[in-house]
């Protein structure tokens, strides 16, 4: 087994060893509470956005405390430290022509945005990426909740799709019910932490995951994520905590302001 956080952005504002702590420390956590071993591996699905590459920036070699080696495959590292053994994985975040967003692990892109979303899936599924389209606050309901159920119910052009969920979301909130009919179609929810840019926001990283229930390979940990999501049609074992609706308040003003400052 190995946990998994789903949604990972790796900003500028984030010191790089101490995102690494942080996950580090967030997954020994959550592996306490599953009373599994502390070495089991975790695994980071970056979803960089566009003009962002701190993946990228991340090179084999020691990163104060951590040791960070290639592996088989160009889309992944591993960073290792006391034992403890993270997965790193490149990915892209898309911002859709329907203002939705699609996920691309494992695919380093670039992918343009403004596509419609059919599109923008296919291009992770070309690039031999696994696709999510990850709930938004504000973005499930209306024309573009209807556009998220088509996408859903539509197997024969996407049978290799899933759905994600954020620990951002309110604790307090019931669960949107757009994930009970897309888990009925079969679709899986996966979840990350998602966390934005603000120095703080560091702290979050693998606070809330997924339980893989499969064998990781460390020289293809991308390939071995890949072969398990091929048979993942229910949501996995998830371990964690949401957001309080006071943090998600405080959260949703300051990316407002940020957006009007035109830095978001």
């Amino acid at each position: 087994m190995y946990l998994v956080d789903a949604h990972v952005h790796l900003h500028a504002c984030f010191d790089p060893p101490e995102f690494l702590d942080a996950a580090g420390v967030n997954f020994s956590r959550l592996l306490h509470g599953l009373d599994l071993p502390e070495a089991t591996p975790g695994m980071l699905l970056f979803t960089q956005s566009r003009g962002a590459d701190a993946f990228g920036g991340l090179r084999p070699g020691h990163l104060r405390g951590w040791t960070i080696d290639e592996t088989a495959e160009p889309v992944s590292l591993r960073a290792s430290k006391d034992g403890q053994t993270l997965a790193l994985i490149a990915g892209r975040q898309i911002v859709t022509e329907e203002g939705l967003e699609v996920l691309a692990y494992g695919a380093a892109g670039p992918f343009p945005d403004g596509e419609p979303i059919e599109r923008a899936i296919e291009r992770v599924l070309d690039a031999g990426g696994a696709p999510a389209l990850p709930w938004g606050f504000g973005k499930w309901s209306g024309a573009r909740g209807r556009v998220i159920r088509r996408i859903a119910n539509d197997h024969a052009r996407f049978p290799f799709l899933f759905f994600g969920d954020n620990a951002g979301r309110p604790a307090l909130w019931s669960r949107p019910r757009l994930f009970g009919e897309v888990e009925q179609l079969r679709r899986a929810i996966l979840p990350g932490t998602d966390p934005l840019p603000f120095r703080g926001e560091l702290h979050k990283v693998g606070r809330l995951a997924f339980v893989a229930n499969d064998g990781l390979s460390l020289t293809h940990p991308f390939q071995s994520f890949r072969t398990w999501l091929e048979t993942c049609t229910a949501t996995p074992q998830i371990q964690g905590e949401y957001e309080s609706l006071s943090r998600f308040l405080h959260r949703q003003v300051a990316m407002q302001f940020r957006k009007r400052l035109g830095t978001a």
